[in-house]
């Protein structure tokens, strides 16, 4: 993840999730992982210490590599999981046992200033998807888990404009007195410019074939923003396999290593992202400009050592 990377497709909405390993706490169901809302969380009573939910993503892909399955990273927003070890796995069947690691265990570090998490790992496309949680707090509170693509931008050309706004109109007491709302969150929105140097570069902008740059990762990036939902096109896009940026929903994101921050992971952000790019002149294609506001502001940006 060495700069700028976006999650603009998460899976897991549109999934018919279970739990495996544990059992869901009264009036916070696992269907909640299913709202794109960070505060209405899934809350799980481990069994022996361990929780496993499953994501079914309701057809199985026509390959390894297919585009409508495939899932490229974690992402956690809204969670008490620091000091658990985490581990994604996937199958063809319904079947943990038998799942193959694709994101191998680690301890999630204690970093609860920003505790978004959003972590690569191998791109794979599969139909059954688990995370696995074991040292799980008690009970295990899950705001947002994301599985998704990812599209890693590099650095903004242009440095981050920010704009905050109090989230809501004054508040008043019962006698008509304004309330401080000093420390309430604010929504901040941050618009970004990103511009890729293999474009610059190239001697002949106008030549299609050039196999390389973000004339062809942008314009791949876009059908994410352009549409509400991923459809599997083996299955004669009858079948949604995720909701995408287009839908309005918010998406993980993570800054990179920019201003020192982790790489690893930590901290990440979940956030409604808009893009604007020339559609006419491929040399604009290349260039893409990023809004963001901020679903959940948090506090410092201050990473852990890793994860």
């Amino acid at each position: 993840m060495a700069g700028w990377t976006f999650m603009p497709t998460n899976r897991v909405p549109v999934a018919a999730l279970s739990i495996v390993t544990g059992t869901a706490v009264s009036g916070y169901p696992i269907e909640n992982l299913n709202d794109a809302v960070p505060w209405h969380q899934a809350r799980i009573t481990p069994a022996a210490g361990s929780v496993t939910i499953q994501a079914d993503l309701g057809s199985s892909p026509a390959t390894t590599t297919d585009p409508s399955y495939l899932i490229a990273a974690l992402g956690l927003a809204n969670h008490n999981l620091d000091g658990a070890v985490i581990t994604v796995k996937s199958n063809t069947a319904a079947s943990y046992a038998g799942a193959t690691t694709r994101l191998s265990a680690f301890t999630l570090q204690a970093n609860m200033q920003n505790p978004h998490v959003l972590i690569p790992m191998t791109a794979y496309a599969d139909r059954y998807w688990y995370l696995n949680i074991t040292s799980a707090p008690n009970p295990t509170k899950i705001g947002v888990w994301g599985l998704g693509p990812t599209f890693d931008l590099g650095y903004p050309e242009e440095g981050e404009d920010f704009d905050t706004e109090i989230l809501n109109s004054a508040l008043r007491s019962g006698l008509g007195y304004t309330i401080d709302q000093g420390s309430r969150d604010p929504v901040t929105r941050k618009v970004l410019r990103f511009v890729d140097p293999d474009q610059l570069n190239y001697n002949s902008i106008y030549n299609r074939t050039k196999g390389a740059g973000a004339y062809y990762a942008y314009d791949f990036l876009m059908r994410h923003f352009r549409q509400a939902r991923d459809r599997s096109v083996s299955a004669g896009g009858t079948v949604y396999t995720g909701e995408s940026a287009g839908s309005g929903r918010p998406i993980f994101y993570h800054e990179g290593d920019s201003n020192g921050l982790s790489s690893a992971g930590r901290p990440a952000f979940y956030g409604r992202v808009s893009a604007k790019v020339q559609r006419n002149l491929e040399l604009r294609r290349s260039e893409i400009e990023m809004t963001i506001e901020d679903q959940h502001p948090l506090a410092f940006d201050i990473a852990p050592g890793t994860y």
